[in-house]
């Protein structure tokens, strides 16, 4: 088996390259380009070291780094509970074997949240404009409900 390692300074400066784009509003093609050479090694890294997470990309094509909480049931964390699954993985009536969490609290780049690593997140921010740039990623992002940090706390 042959060794796999990411070279710290080689992640950083895929991030600092990101974020240099993100903030000259790059063109999409550019920031494609960038992923498309670094994606899969990044993904790779950050699911050896760290299973339970993945790197999803937005409607754009810009990653967040996501942690996966699979489904689980009222009874499996509290004795005495209820055996039915938490309703945070019940959407829209359909049961779903697991939800995506943010890794990070979210940094904002143009009207949009990110979860990134070494990044200062959003402060100040109202409940609606915090809806909105969650919903602004695509089809299945949204801010947090209440249910899902319940599940989290649990």
């Amino acid at each position: 088996m042959n060794d796999f390692f990411i070279n710290q300074s080689g992640f950083a400066h895929f991030w600092a390259k990101l974020k240099t784009l993100l903030n000259d509003k790059a063109s999409t093609t550019e920031v494609k380009t960038l992923q498309n050479k670094t994606y899969e090694l990044t993904a790779l890294a950050l699911k050896a070291a760290f299973p339970n997470n993945r790197i999803i990309v937005d409607n754009i094509g810009m990653p967040s780094v996501m942690v996966y909480i699979p489904k689980f049931k009222i009874s499996d964390v509290i004795a005495g509970g209820s055996n039915s699954v938490h309703p945070a993985f019940i959407v829209n009536g359909v049961e779903k074997a697991g939800i995506y969490i943010s890794k990070y609290q979210n940094k904002v780049v143009n009207e949009r949240a990110y979860s990134l690593p070494a990044e200062d997140p959003a402060a100040i921010i109202n409940f609606d404009t915090a809806s909105s740039i969650c919903s602004a990623k695509g089809s299945g992002w949204h801010l947090m409900t209440n249910t899902e940090w319940a599940a989290l706390s649990l």
